[in-house]
């Protein structure tokens, strides 16, 4: 049984769709730089670019995912597709700022991952 303290977010149902739409096109982004720069044979450390878009659709992915918006939870707001609010309630403002803190965390760690992918990839022959 999911409590409902596992629901909480601060965006609604366009929001969400929002960046998971932002999300597929820095993914489309960061795999075509990716590409380009394995396919033109550029120095190996030119690959870790690739991290500042694969950063942006990871946050964006796990913001989709966890109904919650770091920038909106830094600001004490919610977004439930009806424009910004406030959040009233302490408990929950913190709650969010905590999901918030390791959607960022999670995102860091994830882009890492990638860009050490990206750098260990062989050359294209």
């Amino acid at each position: 049984m999911v409590s409902s303290a596992a629901c909480v977010g601060n965006i609604g149902p366009r929001q969400r769709l929002l960046r998971w739409t932002f999300a597929g096109i820095m993914t489309v982004v960061a795999g075509v730089l990716m590409a380009w720069l394995i396919a033109t044979d550029q120095p190996r450390w030119t690959r870790l670019f690739v991290a500042i878009p694969a950063w942006f659709a990871l946050l964006n992915i796990f913001q989709a995912r966890n109904q919650t918006c770091v920038f909106l939870a830094a600001r004490g707001k919610t977004n439930f597709d009806q424009g910004e609010q406030a959040v009233a309630d302490s408990q929950l403002d913190q709650r969010l700022r905590r999901q918030a803190r390791m959607i960022v965390i999670q995102t860091t760690l994830a882009t890492v991952l990638v860009a050490a992918v990206c750098f260990l990839l062989p050359p294209w022959d």
